[in-house]
């Protein structure tokens, strides 16, 4: 019997719920250590695996980073040691940190979800379906934090206060591909050339900030135009 470190392929895609072509394209790909060879067709997987695996996905469903950066993060990572300083995964959690201050981490069902947001489960459905609501997945149970929960009831309050659905937010999934190239311009542009010698990441954060809220500004202005010049056109 295979113990519990040492893993067939078929027990590591169950175990992280990852198909099995999905881990050999990693193993391909170089985001995952090649597994202990025991004969021309027999291999065994280990908990180091079950963890980059973790660490992968993470990577990808809450911070939205390519597997192209993703694989440069996995590199700097042993099974034995935390992510060094500066990598895209230490700055997220840095340009996070004050937002997530003072807050108590919460893990809730989805039973509990769909209890404390009041919306019903297939609400959280559709939410997952359209990859808005990324749970996080333990031994096949899914759970959710207080991010998750206050996407919900947002979603939840804006479709309700007028004749809005979900269906009509999926135009944000663009904006996940905007955040996620956001991201790589920082850490790839700003952060690995050495740019926090010269100032830091509050700083970077203020000045990303500044730009979108300049974008959303022009917006505004753009629709007042817009809207000025079809009354004007109607009265004349």
């Amino acid at each position: 019997m295979i113990q519990e470190e040492n893993m067939t392929i078929g027990e590591l895609s169950k175990r992280t719920g990852l198909s099995t072509q999905t881990i050999h394209y990693y193993l391909k790909e170089g985001l995952l250590p090649d597994p202990v060879k025991t004969s021309k067709t027999w291999a065994y997987y280990t908990y180091d695996h079950v963890e980059r695996i973790n660490m992968i996905k993470n990577l990808k469903e809450r911070y939205f980073f390519p597997l192209k950066v993703i694989k440069g993060i996995v590199g700097e990572v042993s099974s034995h040691k935390d992510l060094t300083r500066n990598t895209p995964l230490s700055v997220a959690s840095d340009l996070r940190k004050d937002s997530l201050k003072g807050k108590k981490k919460i893990r809730l069902s989805r039973k509990e979800l769909s209890l404390k947001s009041g919306v019903p489960l297939r609400f959280i459905d559709k939410l997952e379906e359209m990859g808005f609501l990324l749970s996080d997945t333990r031994n096949g149970v899914k759970r959710y934090d207080s991010d998750d929960l206050a996407l919900v009831r947002s979603i939840n309050r804006l479709i309700t206060a007028g004749k809005g659905s979900v269906e009509d937010l999926r135009f944000y999934r663009y904006f996940f591909s905007v955040l996620s190239d956001e991201m790589n311009f920082v850490n790839n542009k700003i952060i690995r050339p050495g740019g926090l010698k010269t100032t830091t990441l509050k700083e970077i954060q203020g000045n990303l900030n500044t730009i979108k809220n300049y974008f959303g500004k022009r917006i505004h202005r753009y629709e007042e135009r817009h809207m000025a010049k079809k009354y004007s056109k109607r009265g004349g």
